[in-house]
């Protein structure tokens, strides 16, 4: 039986932003506007500090976009999400979050856009839009069938392993967390 606490309070969402981006990528490799094996070349332009371990890579480096979303949530990678992004579209994931009813979501910028930032555009969410696109992939009701299955599979893998896994230990748990300054959150299930 899942626990869920949700309230639909905007807060800032730092890395859990990454699962609206995933689910939208992930729905457009449903509908066959791009595959999980089709490949995006990493430019020097694309790389950005923060977590991750694609930015130590060569510019040119080819990564299957299944890859990219993959590292986006298991090692939180800001330049992976970054590319996945552009790939996608930002007004497209936005739409995708305005559609499924994530009313207190909004993905405003990319990831370490230090710019935006000092320009006030800060990515946000809530408790209620993460418990409600978690129970979705966990129901298999948010893209369907295997690709929810895929999208548990990257959040089993987190690395970050410091909250919720360290509180309920010998437990799967799937889930992302986001860390900025005075700011640490993890949510699953």
């Amino acid at each position: 039986q899942p626990f869920l606490f949700q309230a639909s309070e905007r807060m800032r969402a730092a890395s859990m932003i990454k699962l609206f981006v995933l689910a939208k990528a992930m729905q457009d490799v449903k509908d066959g506007k791009m595959s999980l094996e089709d490949t995006i070349p990493l430019r020097t332009r694309d790389m950005v500090d923060g977590a991750g371990v694609i930015a130590g890579q060569a510019p040119g480096t080819r990564y299957p976009i299944g890859k990219l979303m993959e590292l986006m949530i298991t090692e939180s990678d800001n330049t992976a999400t970054n590319m996945v992004i552009d790939r996608v579209g930002m007004d497209a994931i936005n739409g995708y979050i305005a559609r499924n009813g994530y009313s207190d979501t909004a993905l405003r910028r990319k990831m370490m856009d230090l710019d935006a930032i000092r320009a006030g555009r800060e990515n946000y969410s809530s408790a209620w839009d993460l418990g409600t696109i978690f129970l979705r992939i966990y129901r298999h009701a948010c893209v369907g069938g295997a690709y929810d299955e895929t999208m548990l599979e990257f959040l089993k893998g987190q690395t970050d392993t410091d909250c919720f896994p360290a509180a309920l230990p010998g437990r799967t748990i799937a889930h992302k967390t986001g860390a900025r300054a005075g700011l640490y959150d993890d949510g699953g299930i």
